[in-house]
């Protein structure tokens, strides 16, 4: 296993250092929020195709209602139209005619609230396609800006740090080679 880690002196060395690693772990965690941003994007996009597909099903479940109510309306229609010519009475006068026109209305009315009904219906959920759809573009946006914001702060703390360890360095090495200068000798030996 420390064969593996031999050819590596170049990586393990750049990370050594404070700076790097924190710029390292900002990296990540700005990688991390922009994915998190991207994953509750995808979601809402799946959300907004979802609901707009249930508008379109929707609308089309008012269309299929409305024929299924001409449909029966029909029918009605047709036995009224048999028991008033089964009666004797004269089905395309009178009140035969009324009776056959009121339930032609009913049909028609009841057809037309179907319609608006499953078109409501639709609308809303249209909105609701909207909505995702905006909250998909903001939660990649806030991703995006997260991670933006991570990498931006992880940059200005390794700078300090560098900033600090450079600072140190050279007040060590002032400290240091005051400290030798103490030893050295004042006079050559070439004196005595």
């Amino acid at each position: 296993m420390a064969a593996m880690f031999e050819n590596m002196g170049g990586i393990w060395d750049l990370f050594s250092k404070p700076e790097n690693q924190l710029l390292a772990a900002g990296a990540l965690k700005s990688i991390g929020a922009v994915v998190e941003g991207s994953g509750a994007a995808s979601y809402y996009r799946y959300q907004s195709r979802q609901a707009a597909s249930d508008a379109e099903a929707e609308r089309q479940m008012g269309a299929v209602r409305a024929n299924l109510i001409r449909k029966a309306g029909r029918q009605v229609s047709n036995e009224a139209t048999a028991q008033q010519g089964a009666s004797g009475s004269s089905v395309y006068s009178g009140s035969a005619m009324a009776v056959q026109s009121r339930i032609n209305e009913g049909v028609a009315h009841d057809a037309l609230t179907e319609l608006y009904a499953g078109a409501a219906r639709g609308r809303v959920l249209d909105a609701n396609a909207a909505n995702y759809k905006t909250q998909a573009g903001r939660a990649f946006a806030s991703g995006a800006s997260a991670g933006a914001s991570s990498l931006l702060g992880a940059a200005g703390k390794a700078a300090e740090v560098k900033e600090s360890s450079d600072k140190w360095l050279r007040r060590r090495e002032a400290e240091t080679t005051r400290a030798l200068s103490i030893f050295e000798p004042q006079t050559s030996y070439a004196d005595f």
